[in-house]
């Protein structure tokens, strides 16, 4: 007899047996947890369920639907919403970017966070096109007060626009007259003249003979000014709260007028009443002259009018050529603006040389020059005009008492700089803030560190010459872009006029012109205007000195002068000031208007 424990050691055997063999039979399919199995016997892993998506179908086509839609109505109305978040994650980037790294600690990186900043903001506005040049051109001009790379890349920004095709020229007509191009005109060139960043101009005949120019708005400035403009009051108001500087009260004034540009309704309005002033004043009467208006073929989008052979008014060899001078020239430049600065309260706001061309009057031949693209222009108040008037007056007879009195009334707080941004070239020196030549020689770091705390600097400069904004004349934004180009123009040709005495002269006449002054105000101002012009000539009498010198110096005009003009030399001195009282080296871009 077997005993019990000898029975159950037995029948483990037993089983161990049955199991070896059923495992040896079917390997793939027993499974004894007292035995390792080899890889190569297991099954491969089933995969689990995947978890059924938590986004619903619909969802999945209403975003479809959506990005479809924002696709249509982005091709349609002129790239709008792409434009704008454009602008928008530009302008985020920019201000983190300068948030984080404009600081004492990274001084010596300044420069190269100033060239990051200006070749995005740069490739944003070329990206975009359209209104984004204007105001980019309008910085451009301003670029003498912004860091080296601002004035330098900006300056790009004055090069031709590209065209927009033929096609889309002509359904703007059509769209607008409801007719064929070709029942209006005989002939006209598809391809543009001339294109700009809102429009472009393509020379036509009329049925009735006349060579005229028609200018035509490009097909998405229309849903894309909206859109721009708002951006650009965005911009404003965020980069004044990031970096506590004053901007966007100027906004409003120069969306206005920038809006106004797209309506060429306006521009036929203001080339015609500038006419009407140039016809009133007797000294400008035969010497300028703006285009005719065909009324009948202008809308909001097109305007057409006399066509205009002549060469740019800075294209000195071709004037010559004609038989007419560059003093001639520029002295017409500088009347014209100054009679609408101060006389007329009615100023065009872009007189560069593509927009002022010289011919033969038609009748006498003499010397006339024509001013054509009216869209950008102010009007000022008779009472600012009069301050103004005064104010230019004041700077030459040095009367700081009337030239603090009225920057007070205007909000600003430093009479100085306004002299100085008036006349474009330093007014006053202030010794106690002179820097000397005379200095311990510096490490690059060092030098790094001041440039860093001089645009500091000029940051409480700005907001402290802005005092208060709401008195401020936003008339003076344009003012100054129109006698930044006027400048410019003349040193383009070599500085032949004293632009400065003319202007000047020009203030002082116009003092009481308006009809409301009295008889006895008017002989008043007279007899002041003859004192006053007895101190400007001495102002003449140095021009003429420094040109005399000029002369002498290139050996009595045999030899070729290298020494610049009187504009030229102004230049230098505004540089020098700039960085004597404020730290700032200007680049020579940003005279380069």
């Amino acid at each position: 007899m077997l005993s019990r424990g000898q029975a159950c050691r037995i029948a483990r055997r037993l089983q161990c047996r049955q199991l070896t063999t059923k495992q040896q039979q079917h390997p793939d399919t027993v499974f004894s947890s007292r035995i390792v199995p080899s890889p190569s016997s297991l099954r491969p892993p089933r995969p689990k369920d995947q978890p059924k998506s938590r986004v619903p179908v619909k969802t999945l086509a209403a975003l479809l639907l959506a990005g479809v839609g924002f696709f249509a109505y982005d091709r349609t109305h002129g790239r709008c919403l792409s434009r704008t978040a454009r602008t928008g994650v530009t302008a985020i980037l920019l201000a983190i970017d300068y948030k984080l790294n404009f600081n004492p600690d990274n001084a010596e990186n300044i420069m190269a966070l100033h060239e990051r900043a200006a070749q995005r903001m740069y490739d944003c506005i070329v990206a975009n096109g359209g209104l984004y040049v204007k105001v980019g051109q309008t910085i451009g001009m301003q670029s003498a007060v912004l860091p080296e790379p601002y004035s330098r890349l900006f300056s790009n920004l004055f090069d031709g626009a590209p065209q927009v095709p033929w096609s889309e020229a002509a359904k703007i007509f059509e769209d607008d007259f409801g007719r064929p191009i070709e029942e209006v005109f005989a002939q006209i060139d598809h391809r543009a003249t001339a294109a700009a960043s809102i429009a472009q101009v393509h020379k036509a005949v009329l049925k009735s003979g006349e060579v005229v120019a028609v200018k035509v708005q490009k097909p998405e400035i229309q849903h894309q000014v909206e859109w721009d403009l708002w951006a650009y009051r965005v911009l404003l108001k965020v980069y004044e709260r990031i970096f506590d500087i004053p901007l966007s009260f100027t906004a409003d004034y120069t969306c206005s007028h920038l809006l106004d540009e797209t309506d060429f309704r306006l521009e036929k309005e203001n080339s015609k009443r500038m006419q009407r002033f140039i016809d009133s004043e007797s000294s400008l009467a035969e010497r300028i002259y703006t285009p005719k208006i065909y009324d009948e073929y202008c809308s909001r989008r097109i305007m057409t009018a006399e066509w205009i052979d002549g060469v740019r008014a800075t294209d000195s060899a071709k004037i010559e050529k004609m038989g007419f001078s560059k003093s001639q020239t520029m002295r017409a430049v500088v009347d014209t603006f100054s009679a609408q600065m101060f006389k007329f309260g009615w100023l065009h706001c872009d007189p560069h040389p593509g927009n002022l061309f010289v011919r033969p009057h038609p009748r006498t031949g003499k010397f006339q020059m024509v001013v054509i693209d009216h869209g950008l222009y102010i009007k000022e108040s008779d009472t600012f005009r009069e301050q103004y008037c005064l104010f230019w007056k004041s700077l030459f007879l040095n009367d700081m008492t009337t030239l603090r009195t009225i920057a007070e009334s205007w909000g600003v707080g430093a009479p100085d700089l306004l002299a100085s941004a008036t006349l474009l070239r330093p007014y006053r020196h202030d010794p106690s803030i002179r820097q000397t030549s005379h200095t311990v020689p510096k490490t690059e770091k060092e030098r790094k560190e001041e440039a860093y705390a001089a645009q500091v600097a000029v940051k409480e400069k700005i907001k402290d010459f802005l005092k208060d904004q709401e008195k401020i004349p936003q008339e003076l934004l344009f003012i100054g872009r129109n006698m930044r180009i006027v400048q410019a123009n003349n040193q383009a040709m070599g500085s032949p006029v004293n632009r400065i005495s003319i202007t000047a002269k020009w203030a002082s006449a116009s003092l009481g012109s308006s009809a409301s002054t009295g008889l006895a105000s008017r002989i008043k101002n007279a007899l002041s205007h003859a004192r006053f012009l007895v101190t400007v000539g001495i102002l003449d009498f140095g021009f003429w000195a420094y040109e005399m010198k000029r002369w002498v110096g290139s050996g009595f005009g045999l030899l070729r002068d290298t020494s610049g003009g009187f504009e030229d030399e102004i230049q230098r001195n505004l540089k020098l000031m700039a960085k004597e009282q404020f730290g700032i080296e200007i680049n020579d871009q940003a005279f380069a208007g």
